[in-house]
C-alpha cells in the first residue's frame, strides 16, 4: 500500500488499481486539499517523480505570476 505524500505542501496521492493494489498513476491535490477529497490540480503522473517535477513547475510560474502582478499593479 502506497500513501500520499506531502511536497512543497501540495499532497500527492496514489491511484492505485483495485484489483492488484498498485499504483496507477499519482494525482496532486492543492494545500487546502489535504484529505484529497477536491479535484486534482495535475492528475495522471505516471511516477512520483514526474508528479514533483510538475509541482515545481507549478510553483515557478505562480510566483512567475505574483511577481508580474506585484510589478504591474503595486
Amino acid at each position: 500500500m502506497t500513501s500520499p505524500h506531502t511536497y512543497f505542501g501540495y499532497t500527492l496521492w496514489p491511484v492505485l488499481d483495485d484489483d492488484t493494489g498498485h499504483v496507477m498513476f499519482w494525482d496532486v491535490h492543492d494545500r487546502n486539499d489535504t484529505n484529497g477529497n477536491g479535484e486534482p490540480i495535475g492528475s495522471l503522473f505516471a511516477t512520483i517523480e514526474d508528479a514533483k517535477t510538475w509541482v515545481r513547475k507549478w510553483r515557478r510560474d505562480e510566483a512567475f505570476i505574483r511577481a508580474l502582478d506585484r510589478l504591474l499593479f503595486e
